[in-house]
């Protein structure tokens, strides 16, 4: 291995201790471990597996756009009964499914038969009196998604977006994509040996801290 290739080895080594440290000082042990989830990218399912939670939720390696998610998350016991029904030829090299007239994009699926066992396994889990939902400002999301989020009927929900919108109360401003127009990788690191991602921002250890 080359110098180059050893010192960034290091600096990957390096940033993943801090990052346990990171972790284990903010406390992943007090957040709600049986909360449900559900997200419009793959954001939650990389926060839930660093803080040790179980995925309750069928919203795991997938992407769904953000008008859709509304309207999964609006009639959210009626689109779970449905079975996910494959999309043919759509156009990504990835399995697409389909429940009722929402496309569900299986992004870090292989093929859709392994992309449906997950679905239908997870959303079995799923604790309705237990939801919190989680958008992005990206994949085309519009100031009328944001407006039709923010009237869900959810206590626990929140918006990340690249600019401010006071009158959107679901709606968290994440700094670093003022210039972008929407919120670009939240799960990236914010420098080359920060252990802080994007996403560190939002609290998520107090937003899902387990009620007492």
């Amino acid at each position: 291995m080359s110098i180059k290739g050893k010192l960034f080895e290091v600096r990957i080594q390096y940033r993943l201790i801090l990052r346990k440290l990171y972790l284990k000082i903010i406390n992943t042990k007090k957040v709600d471990k049986n909360a449900t989830i559900l997200c419009s990218n793959c954001l939650a399912g990389v926060v839930m597996h660093e803080y040790g939670m179980r995925f309750n939720t069928p919203t795991i390696n997938l992407w769904i756009y953000p008008n859709d998610f509304v309207k999964f998350c609006s009639n959210l016991e009626e689109y779970l009964r449905y079975k996910v029904v494959e999309v043919k030829d759509s156009g990504k090299n990835y399995p697409v499914g389909r429940i009722k007239d929402i496309n569900l994009y299986f992004l870090h699926y292989s093929n859709i038969e392994e992309a449906v066992i997950d679905w239908e396994r997870r959303k079995k889990r799923v604790c309705l009196d237990n939801i919190y939902i989680i958008m992005t400002e990206k994949d085309g999301c519009t100031y009328e998604d944001l407006r039709m989020f923010d009237k869900l009927p959810y206590d626990k929900k929140v918006v990340f977006t690249s600019k401010k919108y006071p009158e959107i109360m679901s709606a968290y401003y994440i700094k670093g994509f003022e210039k972008e127009g929407c919120v670009l990788n939240l799960l990236e690191f914010k420098g080359k040996f920060s252990p802080f991602k994007f996403y560190d921002q939002f609290r998520f250890d107090k937003w899902l801290r387990r009620k007492i």
